[in-house]
C-alpha cells in the first residue's frame, strides 16, 4: 500500500541563499533530489507500507557551497490513519402502529 508523507524543510537561514538538496534512502536505495527555490517550505513524498525511510536536507548557496547533510530523520512508513468517521446514522419512521 503506498503512502504519502509531507516532508516540511528547515528554514534557510542564509543571506544568500541558493538551492537545497534532499537526500532520500528508501530499504538502503539512495536518491539526492534538488530544490532549486530555497524557500520552499515542504515536498510530498510517496513511499509503501513498511519503508525504512531516512532523509535529511543540505543548503547550497549562491557560489555553490554545499554544507554538509542535516542529521538524518529515519522512520518506518506505517499506515496509523483512522478512516474518516462515517456520517451520521439516520432514522425513518416506516409505521406507526397506534
Amino acid at each position: 500500500m503506498a503512502l504519502e508523507y509531507q516532508v516540511v524543510f528547515p528554514p534557510f537561514t542564509e543571506a544568500d541563499k541558493g538551492s537545497k538538496v534532499l537526500k532520500k534512502v528508501v530499504n538502503g536505495v539512495e536518491e539526492d533530489i534538488p530544490f532549486a527555490n530555497p524557500d520552499e517550505a515542504f515536498t510530498s513524498l510517496i513511499v509503501n507500507d513498511g519503508d525504512v525511510v531516512k532523509l535529511s536536507v543540505s543548503h547550497v548557496d549562491q557560489k555553490g557551497n554545499a554544507s554538509a547533510f542535516s542529521e538524518p530523520y529515519q522512520f518506518t512508513a506505517s499506515d496509523t490513519l483512522a478512516p474518516s468517521a462515517p456520517n451520521q446514522v439516520g432514522v425513518v419512521l416506516v409505521r406507526d402502529n397506534a
